[in-house]
């Protein structure tokens, strides 16, 4: 499991974009907090292709932790 904190998410459609471009990536068991600004989920990606690919929707990945689920 990853821990993404993640600036730029505003409002649910943010949420519903960063849980889209997860998704699309394979990630799963995603549960993002527009409170916190986190995501966390199962996925194999890299802490460079998970900042490309948010950086491509308008979101910057600022922190990327490995926690136990």
């Amino acid at each position: 499991m990853k821990k993404l904190k993640i600036t730029g998410m505003r409002c649910m459609h943010c949420v519903q974009a960063v849980r889209d471009v997860l998704a699309e990536a394979g990630a799963s068991a995603i549960d993002i907090s527009l409170e916190d600004g986190t995501a966390i989920c199962d996925t194999e990606l890299s802490e460079d292709a998970l900042a490309e690919l948010l950086a491509e929707e308008g979101f910057t990945l600022t922190a990327y932790e490995e926690i136990s689920a």
